[in-house]
Order: structure tokens, then sequence, then C-alpha cells
């Protein structure tokens, strides 16, 4: 049994006070390692922060490998595959993988505060996020490839058009 089979998934709340101070609350807490905590809360803090109005105060999520793309938004939470979380020892890996995940936050958390639009609506506010933030795009770029393009259920020409704005 590997060690993706042991470890537990790990499901609770996100909490957005009026100070904008995130908090993730106990059950997500006992199964998050202190480094996924940290990651995430970066990522969900970068995402709140360019939300126009009041920001949601609670963000249900799901933090599992179990998951099939490495985030997905499904009817009312946010759900991350658990090895974006696990960043690799060097620095710049580091922060090419705090970068994608900030990305990949962002795009899911529009889902989240817009469920009425389809994923193209979606998609087109995640490249004009994008095209703000040139340092996610990158990392996004140099993250997926065409082997790797079901990580977050993605076509060829997402990342053809990722290529394109980044030029």
């Amino acid at each position: 049994v590997g060690f993706e089979a042991k470890t537990p998934e790990a499901e609770g709340n996100v909490t957005v006070d009026a100070a904008g101070r995130v908090t993730f609350d106990k059950a997500l807490i006992e199964e998050l390692s202190e480094e996924e905590v940290l990651i995430l809360r970066e990522a969900i803090k970068n995402w709140l922060s360019t939300i126009e109005g009041a920001p949601p105060k609670t963000i249900p999520l799901l933090v599992s490998y179990n998951t099939m793309a490495i985030a997905e938004h499904r009817a009312g939470r946010i759900e991350v595959n658990r090895a974006l979380l696990r960043a690799p020892p060097e620095a710049s890996a580091q922060e090419t993988r705090q970068l994608f995940l900030d990305g990949v936050i962002w795009h899911e958390g529009y889902h989240f505060t817009h469920p009425e639009d389809s994923e193209a609506v979606a998609q087109q506010a995640t490249i004009e996020y994008f095209k703000a933030r040139q340092d996610i795009l990158e990392a996004t770029v140099n993250t997926l490839t065409p082997e790797n393009l079901n990580l977050i259920n993605a076509t060829p020409e997402w990342l053809y058009i990722l290529g394109q704005i980044q030029k």
C-alpha cells in the first residue's frame, strides 16, 4: 500500500473573518500537515484578495488523493488533490508550486463565487487574471504539459491559449 492510500481525506470548512483572516476548522487541521495548511492558506488568501466586495465567510473544502483532477469545484465546495500540496524541497519548485496552486484556487474560487457561470466563462475570467499575474501564468504553463493536462481537466487548446497569452 502506497503512502497516498494511507493518507486520510481532510474535509472541513475554511472561514474568513471580517478582518480577512483565514482559518481552518479542527477537522482540516487534524488531517493536514502544517506545510499543507500553510500553502493552502496562502493560495486562499491570494484568491480572496482579488474578490470585489465581501468574500465568502465559509468555504467548504475537501483535500484528498481521491479527486480525479488537481482541483475541482463541486456543488458548494472546493476539492483539492493532496498531491498538489506536496511541494518538492527545492525552493524554486516550492515557489512554482505555490503560484500554480494560487492559479488553481483562483479558478476554482471563481466557480465557488459564480456557480451560475459556465466553464467557458470561468476560463475567460482566469485568462484575464493570468494576464494580470504573469508569474502565475508562467508557473501554470511550466507545470502543465500535454502529457499531464488531466491534472486540471484541461485540453490542449487551453494549454495553447495560455502559451499565447504568455508571449
